[in-house]
């Protein structure tokens, strides 16, 4: 921990409150508990110091605090402050003489050209924060595609959502990637946790990714604990639905649904998503079966176009059973 030096007595009063407040200020970063602030304090005369102020003696005072403030290094600490807003006169003499940092609060006095100076500074730290936290927020979106790659046994060509048409009857994105890129129609397309479409359609430069939620998308999966084969559809309500599942293999709420790669429509393995909701099968109507999606397609900013997978990553439709061959052929 630093230790503060503290120039007080100028008055004791203020000195009281510039300690309070370090101790304060002090424990709550150190997480509260016992914690204070290490500091050394030395406490001056205040009437000999204004009289020397009243004489006009500045050379004198500020030699006098000079010796004050190195005493204070000498005794170890590791920055000056001045308990006090009105001795402007010593600080430029402190500052300049000392070896270690001289705190002083004469900045919240400062005239109006330093104040909109440092409005200014602020306002561009406030930029520069900003800009920060927007780097620090595509570096885990960059770095959850690369675990997802990495976990999913995928390679492929990472992109940028340019556009987006998420109404009702159309569900696409647009990335900044193509043929150029070595993408192709077909192609699975990945977000950070999870398949959320494919690529519908290819420009030199440019892509159209049909996403899962679109009603006219459809992709053959299964349910990764029992290993039934089924299709998931999306719908004009934005949601996955979980379609031709045999009725004696009716996944829970928590199941989680992969692609199974029946009809090479899609990657073999990927996570799709999670059922949510499952309805009963009545004498009337079939029971609905509910997928969210492990990403939320509206939030998308970055993509993986999967371009080639292991021979793990197609380990989830090995085990297909026959009863998969009818979703393939209905996912096509």
């Amino acid at each position: 921990m630093k230790k503060i030096g503290l120039i007080g007595g100028l008055s004791w009063q203020s000195t009281v409150e510039y300690y309070r407040v370090i101790n304060e200020e002090s424990n709550r970063r150190l997480g509260g508990g016992l914690d204070t602030a290490e500091c050394i304090l030395y406490s001056v005369n205040l009437a000999q110091k204004l009289g020397r102020m009243a004489r006009g003696e500045q050379k004198q005072l500020g030699e006098e605090f000079l010796d004050i403030g190195k005493k204070l290094v000498a005794a170890g600490a590791d920055m000056i402050l001045l308990c006090t807003n009105t001795m402007h006169a010593v600080y430029d003499v402190l500052s300049s003489g000392l070896s270690v940092p001289v705190i002083h609060i004469a900045d919240a006095t400062a005239d109006d050209a330093t104040l909109a100076e440092l409005r200014e500074q602020n306002r561009q730290l406030r930029l520069l924060l900003a800009q920060a936290d927007e780097y620090r927020i595509e570096v885990e979106r960059l770095q959850g595609l690369l675990d997802i790659k990495s976990k999913s046994g995928v390679s492929g060509v990472t992109a940028t959502v340019v556009g987006k048409s998420l109404d009702a009857w159309n569900q696409t994105v647009t990335i900044d990637k193509g043929s150029a890129d070595g993408l192709q129609s077909g192609m699975t397309v990945m977000g950070s946790s999870g398949v959320v479409g494919q690529v519908s359609r290819v420009e030199k430069h440019s892509a159209t990714v049909r996403l899962l939620t679109d009603p006219n998308s459809g992709a053959a999966v299964m349910v990764q604990s029992s290993r039934a084969n089924g299709i998931v559809r999306g719908s004009l309500e934005g949601l996955l639905y979980l379609e031709d599942i045999p009725e004696d293999s009716i996944p829970v709420v928590g199941d989680v649904v992969i692609t199974s790669g029946l009809g090479g429509s899609y990657t073999s393995g990927l996570i799709v998503g999670t059922v949510v909701s499952v309805e009963k099968t009545t004498a009337n109507a079939t029971g609905r079966i509910v997928v969210s999606m492990n990403d939320d397609v509206s939030q998308l900013e970055n993509v993986i176009v999967v371009t080639a997978a292991d021979d793990s990553g197609s380990s989830a439709s090995a085990s297909s059973s026959a009863s998969g061959s009818s979703a393939s052929s209905s996912a096509q």
